[in-house]
């Protein structure tokens, strides 16, 4: 937890695994949308990330850390340098495999990114953060108009982790946009009891993770399934 993070970095000012895991930890918390403080999180993730990358620029954890972060930044081309690196490092590494499906997904290179998700999925099929793996699939699916091949894996991100919340919103999104609106309607639900600080879709909309999830299309789907638009 960040917590842990943080008490191991006031024990050891040059740790540099503490300095890395408080990045990620505080990206993640952003782009998780748990986090309502976006514009301090992301400047704060980056200040620790840089300090590690200043004792131990090619250390692949601070590689994953710098490659995760701009990825939320959508500085795409650097995170895939970055993530690029932590790969030739160790082929293995499920989680960046995962990093890089986003990063190439958010760029519109969909086949390399199902590549990537496919890959972490087989990596570590035991992973605890599976459910990422196959989300990234459903969402890559869905932006690719294949509907069932981005249900059937969205499903089973949520079979694995019923409490993340995204899958719900592709969902809902592309349940509205085949007109299915109860459907729609009850992702959308689940995914606002899954993510408590998500209120409205206007708020959603505040927070960009992707251009790729920033068009009208998108949030016209979602407000045509939320009652609180």
């Amino acid at each position: 937890s960040l917590r842990l993070f943080e008490v191991a970095l006031a024990a050891d000012p040059a740790n540099v695994a503490a300095m890395c895991g408080i990045a990620i930890e505080r990206v993640a918390r952003v782009t998780s949308l748990w986090s309502e403080d976006r514009a301090g999180g992301i400047p704060a993730a980056e200040e620790m990330a840089l300090r590690a990358q200043a004792i131990a620029p090619a250390n692949p954890e601070v590689r994953f850390a710098i490659g995760f972060l701009r990825r939320i930044q959508m500085r795409f081309d650097d995170a895939i340098v970055e993530l690029s690196a932590v790969l030739r490092d160790n082929p293995n590494n499920a989680g960046a495999h995962n990093e890089m499906g986003w990063a190439l997904g958010f760029s519109g290179r969909d086949r390399e990114a199902i590549a990537h998700f496919e890959e972490s999925i087989r990596r570590n099929p035991r992973d605890p953060m599976l459910f990422l793996g196959y989300f990234g699939l459903g969402y890559v699916r869905y932006e690719m108009g294949d509907t069932e091949a981005a249900m059937d894996a969205l499903r089973q991100s949520i079979g694995l982790n019923p409490r993340f919340s995204w899958p719900h919103l592709i969902i809902a999104a592309s349940m509205a946009e085949q007109g299915k609106e109860a459907e729609a309607r009850d992702a959308l639900a689940a995914y606002y009891r899954t993510n408590p600080t998500a209120t409205t879709i206007s708020a959603l909309r505040a927070s960009p993770v992707s251009p790729r999830l920033s068009g009208e299309s998108f949030y016209n789907a979602l407000r045509r399934a939320d009652s609180h638009a």
